[in-house]
């Protein structure tokens, strides 16, 4: 029987936008889920080491790939309402999503112009956490992945229903009956947009994370 281990919040370090109810449902996923896993947009890698704290309590081996599209500014684009968008690829015209100007100079672009860019913030702070051996790091897009099966897909890439539409088509690829699929940032209407192109056994929210069991 395992130990019973109470997910800490401060054993992460790595900046990101989780609520504390968040950070728990996915560690608590990652401890009792099966493997392999799936991440895509790690960003600089708060849920990445919240997966990995899990698949390490698990006392487990679960694959777990993370991958980041790795943004430039070249992504990065103002919209008319005055918000910064972000373009995938560059010289698309419909926005991914958007942020306030003062969010994308204080939170973004810092990141995306440092020498590191975000793969060299993230590998840095998965070593830092001491879970980087736990974690392949993929870089690009992930429809370029080949399709495999995933038994959890955290895909931090449904924040809008542009993105919904434009993802869900890839992500079925990686899924199958009895996986799970999480989102984060989900809205009423980014939810209600989900259960329309996907089925789900069960699910539940936690905060903004919407996750379900694919039937």
């Amino acid at each position: 029987m395992q130990p019973r281990v109470r997910f800490d919040p401060g054993r992460v370090a790595a900046a990101g936008w989780l609520t504390s109810s968040e950070q728990r449902a996915l560690y608590s996923l990652a401890r009792w889920a099966q493997g392999p896993f799936l991440e895509i947009g790690p960003w600089l890698g708060l849920s990445t080491t919240i997966i990995a704290l899990g698949i390490a309590d698990s006392g487990e081996v679960k694959e777990f790939v993370t991958r980041e599209y790795n943004p430039t500014l070249a992504n990065f684009r103002p919209l008319p309402d005055g918000t910064i968008g972000l373009f995938i690829p560059a010289d698309s015209t419909e926005s991914m999503g958007a942020c306030s100007h003062e969010s994308f100079e204080n939170d973004i672009r810092p990141i995306v112009a440092g020498v590191q860019g975000v793969i060299g913030q993230l590998t840095d702070n998965l070593r830092r956490a001491r879970i980087d051996h736990l974690v392949r790091v993929s870089v690009g897009d992930f429809r370029e992945l080949e399709t495999r099966t995933y038994r959890f897909v955290f895909a931090d890439t449904m924040h809008n229903a542009l993105e919904i539409r434009r993802n869900a088509p890839q992500l079925r690829r990686f899924l199958t009956v009895g996986s799970i699929l999480a989102c984060h940032d989900t809205t009423a209407e980014n939810e209600r947009l989900l259960r329309e192109l996907f089925s789900f056994a069960v699910d539940f929210r936690a905060d903004s994370l919407f996750i379900g069991k694919i039937a």
